[in-house]
């Protein structure tokens, strides 16, 4: 078994933001909303970006803001990670 990389909060969010690019969507303003370690035993991080998101084609074209959370840890993600984040979206 191999270890994992090690990844920053700083260079995961470049890579959060790339990969929706790769994808086809217009990613601008992203701005961190939350970054926090996490507690043991997970290890790791989670790091929310509010983001502006769109797309010219096909058409229609749109555009929305999103909050994007990511988690970087050990275990799993469950129910109540997501349940927080969705209770966060007033806030952001």
């Amino acid at each position: 078994m191999t270890d994992r990389p090690t990844i920053d909060p700083e260079y995961f969010e470049i890579l959060v933001v790339r990969e929706l690019r790769k994808i086809g969507l217009d990613v601008t303003e992203p701005r961190v909303h939350r970054r926090t370690e996490l507690p043991e035993p997970e290890r790791g991080f989670l790091l929310e970006l509010r983001v502006s998101l769109g797309r010219d084609a096909p058409p229609p074209p749109w555009r929305k803001r999103a909050l994007i959370a990511c988690r970087r840890q050990d275990g799993p993600v469950g129910r109540e990670a997501v349940e927080t984040v969705a209770g966060r979206l007033g806030e952001a």
